[in-house]
């Protein structure tokens, strides 16, 4: 019984050893391997990218509002004006924005706070006595990423607020 069983180590082994111990083709299975890694990691970084950059111009766009609303606290529609106008034009659709105003009494912000968005109403509909007013630009806009299994919950939306001091 011991013969068949070498006969059949003799035929079987050989190619298997020989299979087994052939180096061609290993470095295009490891690229394969390795290069699925950082595909995904290079993809990875371009969303992540994309999400950074959109936050940045959405906080270049409040800024631009919030500077307008510095000298014109007032114009509602000039400060929405100045505000579309800093946004790339991709944006521009996606975006809501807000505009509202706050007084301040003491250091405390008053229940007589007004909306400039809402009612195109100026700040000076602060209650008397109001020492400080502040205008307030928010705006945010949904980011959606380049490749679609990398929707990751914690990058949805860009967000950006200004707050201005006005007399």
């Amino acid at each position: 019984m011991a013969a068949p069983v070498r006969l059949m180590h003799r035929v079987c082994g050989r190619p298997l050893r020989a299979v087994l111990g052939d180096r061609r083709g290993i470095a295009a299975t490891e690229f394969a391997i390795i290069g699925g890694v950082l595909l995904t990691l290079v993809l990875a970084a371009y969303d992540l990218g994309s999400a950074v950059q959109q936050s940045i111009r959405l906080t270049l766009a409040v800024r631009a509002g919030g500077q307008y609303a510095v000298s014109f606290p007032t114009d509602a529609t000039g400060i929405n004006a100045a505000f579309t106008n800093a946004l790339p034009s991709y944006l521009q659709q996606t975006t809501t924005s807000a505009i509202g105003c706050e007084c301040v009494s003491g250091g405390a912000a008053s229940s007589g706070a007004c909306d400039l968005s809402a009612t195109q109403a100026s700040c000076d509909q602060c209650p008397a006595g109001t020492t400080e007013r502040f205008v307030h630009v928010t705006a945010s806009a949904p980011f959606s990423p380049f490749v679609a299994p990398f929707q990751f919950s914690a990058i949805t939306s860009s967000s950006a607020c200004y707050v201005a001091r006005v007399q």
